[in-house]
């Protein structure tokens, strides 16, 4: 369970990582299109989504998990 937790801790943080690394190339090529506006506006996004996720997940586990297994 301490795997799973460190591995989900991990992945969580690498689309942020990911995203700052990756950008700064992206805007250089220019025939792709992107502007600062455009980065601004995905890593917004990414930080929203990270949101919904953890709200999701959390009501999730606790239907599927916790309360479930306190029942017992």
């Amino acid at each position: 369970m301490l795997a799973l937790r460190r591995l989900s801790v991990f992945f969580d943080g690498m689309d942020v990582d990911i995203h700052g690394a990756v950008m700064p190339y992206l805007l250089k090529d220019h025939g792709l299109g992107r502007t600062t506006g455009v980065a601004g506006t995905i890593g917004s996004r990414t930080t929203f989504g990270m949101l919904i996720a953890a709200l999701v997940g959390g009501s999730v586990t606790d239907r599927l998990g916790r309360r479930a297994r306190h029942r017992r």
